[in-house]
């Protein structure tokens, strides 16, 4: 009876060891997500086309993937009505019933500031490409085509797809408990009713919340963690706190939050990634100079430590040897 003790918990260590790779569907779908455009159609084509979504003429080349944007297309830049219109028709083609990818556009902070009417960050060129401020104005409107696509139709702040969960700022355990469905529910009733002072737009909703990118591991790890247990997910990947300085993707939390806004606006010194998700592997895409449709590739898959699962093993093993 020992020496069969002793040889499952001996085989346990060996598995505790191996990597396992879960199957959705068959296999781990591609899902690739960028961060924040800000207006810079170029350099939103350049990041698109490295990582393999869209070709040189804006086509999608993406085969079965998933791609998700995480929000923040508009303000600092110039080429607003050029990118809702890119992402409207890769979004249209998404839908065709004989399409096999997806894709997600997510709303973040400055869309909603610009339905509030909060125009702050508008580039002068912006406007002049709408014709004019009114012009502009219109478009936003809720009988305008921007307004109407947003209120309607890209109306989500946050999604989950096997397993992680995209957000532009980040959700906080008490908007976890709401679900994905109820935030994204609560996002458009607010909008619906105009109602820009609702919580969910608040400093700690999930279009603004900063915590995860900046605040101390060993205090926001711990509530991304009840977080993420409400949303009955791995991993939570958001954007909004520009990685500018390095123009590298922020990992947080053992791999538990990726920070991808790595500031590819030219307003924010025109940086180019984005992260790709294979079931459990996580990899970083980075642009290579002179080779548009080639990815530099770094591996942010956490490593998972088995070690306290291997001590209690040992234990168990020791106990039966003095016994």
């Amino acid at each position: 009876m020992i020496r069969a003790i002793l040889f499952l918990a001996t085989f346990a260590l060996v598995a505790l060891g191996s990597k396992q790779q879960p199957i959705v569907g068959g296999s781990p779908k591609r899902i690739v997500a960028v961060g924040d455009f800000h207006g810079d159609m170029p350099q939103v084509k350049k990041v698109l086309r490295m990582a393999g979504i869209v070709d040189k003429d804006l086509q999608w080349v993406g085969g079965d993937a998933s791609f998700v944007h995480t929000g923040d297309v508009v303000d600092r830049g110039p080429d607003t009505i050029q990118l809702f219109q890119l992402l409207q028709r890769l979004y249209n083609e998404s839908q065709n019933p004989t399409a096999t990818h997806s894709v997600y556009p997510l709303l973040g902070n400055h869309e909603i500031m610009n339905l509030s009417g909060d125009l702050r960050y508008v580039t002068e060129e912006d406007y002049a490409s709408f014709g004019g401020r009114n012009q502009r104005k219109q478009a936003w409107s809720e009988s305008g085509w921007i307004g109407k696509l947003l209120m309607n139709t890209l109306s989500n702040v946050t999604l989950e797809l096997d397993g992680t969960v995209f957000v532009h700022g980040g959700i906080t355990p008490d908007w976890a408990r709401l679900g994905v469905d109820g935030m994204n529910k609560q996002v458009r009733d607010a909008m619906q009713r105009k109602s820009w002072r609702d919580p969910i737009f608040g400093g700690d909703g999930p279009f603004w919340y900063r915590g995860y990118a900046l605040d101390r591991e060993a205090v926001v790890c711990k509530e991304l963690k009840k977080a993420l247990k409400y949303l009955g997910a791995k991993r939570m990947v958001i954007g909004h706190t520009p990685q500018y300085e390095n123009g590298q993707i922020l990992s947080r939390c053992n791999g538990s939050v990726f920070v991808i806004d790595v500031g590819i606006s030219s307003a924010y010194g025109a940086n180019c990634a984005a992260l790709e998700i294979v079931g459990d592997t996580v990899t970083a895409l980075y642009c290579i100079n002179g080779k548009p449709d080639q990815a530099r590739r770094v591996d942010l898959t956490p490593k998972r430590s088995n070690v306290q699962g291997r001590l209690r093993l040992v234990r168990i093993i020791v106990l039966l040897q003095i016994s």
